[in-house]
């Protein structure tokens, strides 16, 4: 399975629309992260998004599913799933400006934070869990709980069930009624599933990103998408 840092996608995609001036300077969150280049991304892939949370320790049968590598060929190419990956290899230094977005508390987990941020003011849900939205910028996410899947083999099943949903029963290019036409296939199939009403998902990505360096990882994307 190809992962990429969700910066490369970001600086990728807003070079190939013409916005050259992300080319080399992935480190400064407010280009990186900003309304324009996320919407570069949004149309460049033209299909949703989903956030997979978990704890790294703690949810080990879904940690081990996306180390297995299936993610990509489950979720297809209209499905552009993100997750928090621990760094190995490249510099583990927190980018310059992003400690001073969001404070971020360094004793609980980076994808709980994520979520706080997604459902604030309402408790988060429990994890693991995947998060479906179709637009970076104010939508309304659709969240399943994983909870119940004790094994890979357990996670595979659902998440394909999930992805299955979105693929055939909905579709996933028509942005505009996405999470409308999520929670009527979910309710169909009597599958559980929590919303926090419309958020900004910009707002929730910096979070993400943030509490990530935090804990020395990395926004990671995996999709039937290659770049050229």
């Amino acid at each position: 399975m190809l992962t990429v840092p969700l910066t490369a996608l970001l600086e990728r995609s807003s070079a190939e629309s013409g916005d050259k001036h992300l080319a080399g300077n992935i480190r400064d969150p407010d280009q990186l992260l900003s309304a324009q280049s996320m919407a570069a991304l949004a149309e460049w892939h033209r299909g949703v998004f989903a956030f997979l949370a978990y704890h790294p320790y703690g949810d080990r049968a879904l940690r081990d599913y996306i180390q297995e590598g299936t993610l990509a060929d489950d979720s297809g190419p209209n499905i552009l799933c993100i997750f928090m990956q621990t760094l190995s290899r490249h510099d583990t230094s927190v980018p310059e400006g992003v400690g001073s977005l969001i404070d971020v508390n360094a004793s609980r987990s980076s994808a709980s934070l994520a979520l706080e941020e997604l459902f604030s003011p309402r408790s988060s849900p429990a994890m693991p869990g995947i998060a479906f939205f179709a637009s970076f910028e104010e939508d309304t996410p659709v969240y399943v709980p994983l909870d119940e899947c004790e094994n890979v083999a357990e996670v595979r099943r659902k998440l394909r069930e999930l992805f299955s949903v979105i693929g055939q029963e909905i579709d996933p290019k028509d942005r505009e009624h996405f999470s409308v036409n999520l929670v009527v296939a979910l309710q169909k199939k009597r599958i559980e599933y929590e919303s926090p009403g419309v958020r900004s998902i910009r707002r929730f990505l910096i979070r993400a990103y943030q509490a990530a360096w935090d804990h020395r990882e990395d926004l990671m994307t995996a999709a039937g998408l290659v770049l050229p």
